[in-house]
C-alpha cells in the first residue's frame, strides 16, 4: 500500500493530507502530500509539499489594508499570519496582521514643507504625525502667531507690550505706540496732548505751540507768536497789531490794544469801523482820504 506509515507520517507530520490515487501493485512512489488549504501545493513522493500562499489574496485580509488606504504585503508565502499592512509614503510604518497600521509622518521632515518656513526665519512643526497637511510655521518669539500648511506665518507682535520699550516713553510721560505690527523696531514715543512730537524708539521732543491752542489774536485781526515752544513753558504767548494794519500794540496772553499813529486818520474815523466791528486802516498817513475799513477774521476760523 502506497501510503503506508511510511508515506502517510510523511505528510501528516507536515500537516499535510497523503493521497494514492494509483494504489496497484505495480504503482509505486506515486503518492502525494497535498497541502492544507488555501494553499494548492502538492509533493508526488517521498517528501511533504512545500506550501506557499499569499495571505492578502484572501479578500478579508487585503480589504483590513485597502479600506485604510493602506497596502497589503505577504513577504513570507511559506509562514501563516505574517501579512502586514503597509502604510503609503512617504509614511513607513506598517502592522503585522489583522489590523491596519498607525501610519506616521513628520512632514517638517520634507525639505520643501521645512524651507518654507525656515526661508521666513519661522520654525517648522508638525504637532501631529498622524494627520496629514497640519504642519505649520511658528513665529520666533515673542510673536506667537504660526500658520497652518504651505505658506509662512504673518508674524505680528506689538513691541509696546514689551514693559522695556513702553517704560522708555512712559517714564517720560509720554505714550508708546506700535504703528505696524509686523514691522521690528518701528515703536514710537508720543507726546500728550497739547503737546505734540514723535520719536522713533526714543524719548520725544515734545512742542506745544500755544498759538495753536488759542485764537484771541486771529479773531481780532492780530498775529499771535509763542517765544517758547517747549511743553514746559505756557502763558508767555502774544498777541501784536498786524503790520498792514500800521498800528502798533502788543499783549501777553490776550489781543493787544492797537492804537493808530497820531497823523493816521483812523484817530478819527476809526469808531465807523470799530461799530461794525471792523478794523480801521489808514494805508498811507500823508494822504487824505484813503482810510478804510477791514473785516475781522472771526474766532476759531483757519
Amino acid at each position: 500500500a502506497a501510503c503506508g506509515t511510511c508515506a502517510g507520517t510523511t505528510c501528516s507530520d507536515a500537516g499535510q493530507t497523503c493521497e494514492d490515487a494509483s494504489q496497484g501493485v505495480r504503482s509505486v512512489g506515486d503518492w502525494v502530500c497535498s497541502c492544507a488549504a488555501p494553499s494548492t501545493d502538492r509533493a508526488v513522493g517521498a517528501a511533504a509539499a512545500q506550501c506557499t500562499y499569499d495571505e492578502c489574496s484572501d479578500a478579508a485580509n487585503a480589504a483590513v489594508c485597502t479600506d485604510a488606504g493602506q497596502e497589503c504585503v505577504d513577504a513570507t508565502w511559506t509562514a501563516s499570519g505574517d501579512w502586514e499592512c503597509r502604510c503609503a509614503p512617504p509614511s513607513t510604518d506598517a502592522a503585522v496582521g489583522a489590523a491596519a497600521a498607525q501610519c506616521t509622518y513628520d512632514e517638517c521632515s520634507d525639505a520643501a514643507n521645512a524651507a518654507v518656513c525656515t526661508d521666513a526665519g519661522q520654525e517648522c512643526v508638525d504637532a501631529t504625525w498622524t494627520a496629514s497637511g497640519d504642519w505649520e510655521c511658528r513665529c520666533a518669539p515673542p510673536s506667537t502667531d504660526a500658520a497652518v500648511g504651505a505658506a509662512a506665518a504673518q508674524c505680528t507682535y506689538d513691541e509696546c507690550s514689551d514693559a522695556a520699550n513702553a517704560a522708555v516713553c512712559t517714564d517720560a510721560e509720554q505714550e508708546c505706540v506700535d504703528p505696524v505690527w509686523t514691522v521690528d523696531g518701528d515703536w514710537e514715543c508720543r507726546c500728550a496732548a497739547p503737546g505734540t512730537g514723535v520719536a522713533v524708539a526714543a524719548v520725544a521732543t515734545c512742542v506745544r505751540d500755544e498759538c495753536v491752542e488759542h485764537d484771541e489774536c486771529t479773531a481780532h485781526g492780530q498775529v499771535c507768536n509763542d517765544p517758547d515752544t517747549s511743553a514746559e513753558s505756557t502763558g508767555d504767548w502774544t498777541c501784536k497789531c498786524a503790520p498792514e494794519t500800521k498800528l502798533s500794540g502788543e499783549a501777553v496772553a490776550a489781543p493787544a490794544d492797537c492804537t493808530p499813529p497820531a497823523e493816521s486818520e483812523c484817530n478819527v474815523h476809526g469808531h465807523v469801523c470799530e461799530d461794525a466791528a471792523q478794523a480801521c486802516l489808514d494805508p498811507n498817513t500823508a494822504v487824505e482820504g484813503d482810510w478804510e475799513c477791514h473785516c475781522v477774521q472771526p474766532a476759531g476760523a483757519g
